[in-house]
């Protein structure tokens, strides 16, 4: 089944542009050189989407006349913006976000509870127009895909990405909208926990332990042969942690053993649990460097994401996604308790750890002049957390990455580093050849930094100013052991002098 977005007309309420389906409207070219009729879809403000005797068209509604009944007013729309998706999330972080976009653009907002479960808040200007509506209704991420997949939401806020099923249900429903009917933006992290029962002696994991758990249900936990891993904390937590280790799907349920059973692992956000906490370590039996934090640096940081569909919206409903990734909007996001996007910056030097990680995970390709050359190169430069990784052996980025070359790109519009040299560093995992290894390395880097001057377009700086080299295996994250850990060291990070 094919959804189209209801868009909504009108201050007082909300028109669907499927209600109006089977009324037949005709657009002309304001110069009278085409004209076609058709079934109103959709309109979002700026272009009327029709299904003709020719196949679906859009026409931008300043350059075209509409006449039926079915034709919506230009100047009477008013964006209906459906929010659904975690209530652990949003129940605070989307009103906030909210007000600070409506204050930013000098709006007032007024809220009123329109049923058990939802909440509308209309932005008005100082005349007492309507601007927009934003209808909330939180229940869980998996709930604000299935909406999303049955056109009943606009914007998903997740504590997960979407699985497997419920990715293939959103790409059915909006199959022919686009190459990649689902976009994924991460707005910051939420930073999961490990707990386990007094009675456990083990309280640190490497992450190869955690991995191979993870991955085998009903396994031990590590260096026992009669303690069953029962797994507690909620679906969300879970699954976000599969999903960090390179799980595509889930494969361990919650539930099993008693209250008291030592064998109980907790996965959750949760700060006050009164167990023990269990440290993650390094994959070589290394503890993790302590570094500034760097997305999916740590598995137990997952991503929170703001999912929709690729179908066209609103101008403001895109204003509000930029807006998400602004400085303003991620101190919103920090004062919930979240990891924002805010970068930091940090000299190589200070980054206690990280050295004694790239020595102790280096592989036997890897020489002490390798490592001299690379610290030479990166001597006066400040690394910012903002990291792009690439799939094994390719160039393509993952969502994650994808959603930072935007990031990056708005930083940059904004001036945030001008008159100052970026360097693309690039970096590999330690499987293969090292030459091999060097040369990707160095086509990362160029990928990246040609992907975000394509984003920056006319407020792109001088090649002169975006560096770009390769380092290949030196400097790794974490040890080769694992797919993840050759993840990790599979990037390209932004060095700022």
């Amino acid at each position: 089944m094919k959804i189209w977005r209801c868009a909504a007309f009108v201050a007082a309420f909300c028109v669907c542009a499927v209600q109006a389906a089977s009324q037949t409207v005709t657009l002309s070219l304001k110069d009278g050189s085409f004209s076609v009729s058709g079934k109103m879809r959709s309109f979002d403000g700026e272009f009327y989407d029709l299904d003709t005797p020719l196949g679906p068209m859009t026409l931008s509604a300043a350059t075209t006349d509409c006449l039926g009944s079915a034709c919506p007013d230009p100047d009477d729309y008013v964006p209906f913006i459906r929010v659904s998706g975690s209530a652990a999330l949003g129940e605070v972080l989307v009103p906030a976000l909210i007000e600070t976009f409506a204050t930013q653009r000098g709006l007032s907002q007024v809220a009123r509870v329109t049923s058990e479960t939802t909440t509308q808040i209309d932005l008005v200007r100082s005349d007492a127009r309507l601007v927009a509506t934003f209808e909330i209704s939180l229940s869980s991420t998996d709930g604000g895909y299935r909406a999303l997949s049955e056109g009943q939401s606009d914007i998903v806020l997740a504590r997960r990405g979407p699985t497997a099923a419920e990715d293939d249900a959103i790409r059915a429903a909006y199959e022919g909208g686009s190459t990649d009917p689902i976009r994924l933006a991460v707005i910051g992290w939420e930073a999961l926990r490990l707990y386990t029962n007094a009675d456990n002696p083990i309280t640190a994991l490497t992450v190869r332990d955690l991995i191979g758990m993870i991955a085998a249900p009903g396994s031990n936990w590590p260096t026992t042969t009669d303690r069953p891993v029962h797994y507690r904390g909620d679906a969300d937590s879970i699954i976000a942690l599969q999903q960090q280790l390179g799980q595509t799907e889930p494969t361990v349920q919650l539930g099993g053993g008693a209250d008291t059973d030592p064998g109980i692992l907790y996965v959750t956000p949760n700060l006050s649990l009164p167990l023990t906490p269990v440290r993650l370590t390094g994959t070589c039996g290394t503890a993790q460097a302590s570094v500034p934090f760097q997305e999916n640096q740590n598995p137990l940081a997952a991503p929170v994401y703001l999912v929709t569909s690729a179908i066209r919206q609103s101008a403001l409903m895109r204003e509000f996604l930029d807006f998400t990734l602004d400085l303003p909007a991620q101190r919103v996001i920090d004062r919930a308790g979240f990891i924002s996007r805010t970068p930091s910056e940090a000299a190589l030097s200070s980054e206690n750890g990280i050295l004694e990680d790239a020595i102790l995970n280096a592989t036997d390709d890897t020489s002490i002049a390798d490592l001299q050359r690379t610290v030479q190169a990166l001597k006066g430069y400040g690394r910012l957390s903002l990291t792009f990784r690439f799939t094994g052996g390719t160039m393509e980025l993952d969502d994650v990455s994808r959603s930072n070359l935007d990031f990056a790109a708005s930083l940059l519009r904004q001036g945030r580093y001008r008159d100052r040299q970026i360097l693309f560093a690039g970096f590999s995992d330690g499987v293969g050849d090292p030459d091999a290894n060097l040369a990707l390395s160095r086509d990362r880097a160029r990928v990246v930094r040609d992907a975000i001057r394509t984003r920056m377009g006319e407020n792109a700086p001088p090649l002169a100013q975006f560096r770009t080299q390769g380092f290949g295996e030196t400097l790794p994250l974490a040890c080769n052991d694992t797919r993840w850990g050759q993840n990790q060291n599979r990037r390209v990070e932004l060095w700022i002098r």
